[in-house]
């Protein structure tokens, strides 16, 4: 039997982080789900998140602190071949969600994420 997949889920907002670890195990019947709230933290479990199917990063995980589309450029450069999805709750002008729309193969999404989308994000994996 194929193990399912296995998504990183980055935010800043614990209870928001926490919810989307839920609905991914429970109701997406994802097999793994590896959380985290800051760069630093992706980069201490390099090597299980580079080896993720899909990563869903929020844009703006707080001020003075590297943004969602840096743990992306992060990503890519250290060899994740997975697919990408940026969450934000940020108007479309704001410079971070500009520049996550202006990174290739990654799709940018509104919160709140509703779980038809989110069911398709995961279920689009292995398309």
């Amino acid at each position: 039997m194929q193990a399912g997949p296995t998504i990183l889920v980055m935010d800043d907002d614990i209870d928001l982080l926490e919810v989307l670890q839920e609905t991914l195990v429970t109701l997406c019947k994802v097999d793994q789900v590896i959380t985290a709230t800051s760069m630093e933290s992706v980069q201490q479990q390099k090597d299980k998140i580079l080896n993720c199917e899909l990563a869903i990063l929020d844009v703006n995980l707080g001020a003075e602190r590297p943004s969602g589309v840096n743990v992306a450029e992060w990503l890519r450069a250290n060899g994740f071949k997975g697919k990408i999805v940026f969450l934000t709750g940020h108007a479309v002008s704001d410079p971070e969600v500009l520049a996550a729309t202006r990174m290739p193969n990654t799709k940018v999404v509104a919160k709140p994420i509703g779980l038809p989308q989110l069911l398709g994000f995961v279920e689009g994996i292995h398309a």
